[in-house]
């Protein structure tokens, strides 16, 4: 059976990778709890359970199990994603591997972003055009 490893793994190797992914799973994690509380509905919180007041604020028991499976999603993607020595290894390499790629200057790199949202422009402009022409055609023809 796996020990939950709370100390960190490898301290100060690939930090900036780890709390980066610690930082967006944290925030999907919220974000997923925001919409189950949403998507259900205040009403239902609201009718179905009563309303706690703390410091006159009332929290119904939606918003608390909300955030308790908020903190519990935040306390999982640490110790397992963040912490576990197999991701924990890949994000240290991740970081590694970056640290070693040769990242081109910024001029050139305006000039292929440049080149490239500009193809992206022209071929979307042909592309809507034929398919404006195919889509008057077939009108045409379905009309006749």
């Amino acid at each position: 059976m796996m020990a939950i490893q709370v100390k960190y793994y490898k301290a100060g190797q690939g930090t900036i990778v780890r709390w980066s992914a610690f930082a967006l799973l944290a925030l999907l994690v919220l974000f997923g709890c925001h919409s189950l509380y949403k998507v259900v509905g205040t009403d239902f919180w609201e009718n179905k359970l009563f309303t706690v007041p703390i410091l006159d604020f009332g929290f119904t028991w939606g918003f608390l199990i909300s955030v308790a499976i908020a903190a519990a999603g935040c306390f999982a993607a640490y110790v397992f994603v963040v912490n576990l020595p197999r991701p924990a290894e890949f994000l240290i390499e991740t970081e590694a591997e970056l640290k070693k790629v040769n990242w081109p200057p910024r001029h050139e790199f305006l000039g292929s972003s440049f080149i490239v949202i500009l193809s992206v422009v022209i071929i979307s402009l042909y592309l809507m055009g034929v398919d404006i022409v195919l889509e008057n055609t077939v009108n045409l023809l379905i009309l006749k």
